[in-house]
């Protein structure tokens, strides 16, 4: 959800893509692992899968799929 008159920006999910980049840029960590330090900034699931996706098509994170982790981009 991008912010506009009925979405408050505190709500959308370009306000909450910090909350990963914060756990992200300290190092290596799972999804799950991920999932369980800022699960309590989101909604639900599909809300943090969401905001995964988007710093996945920014190139602020990355997937190494050996080692099952992602990655903050350099």
């Amino acid at each position: 959800m991008l912010p506009n008159k009925i979405v408050n920006i505190a709500d959308s999910l370009i306000w909450k893509l910090p909350y990963i980049l914060d756990v992200v840029k300290k190092g290596e960590v799972t999804v799950s692992s991920l999932y369980d330090a800022v699960s309590q900034k989101y909604e639900d699931a599909s809300e943090f899968i969401l905001c995964l996706d988007t710093l996945y098509l920014l190139d602020k994170i990355k997937y190494d799929e050996k080692y099952e982790v992602i990655k903050y981009a350099d």
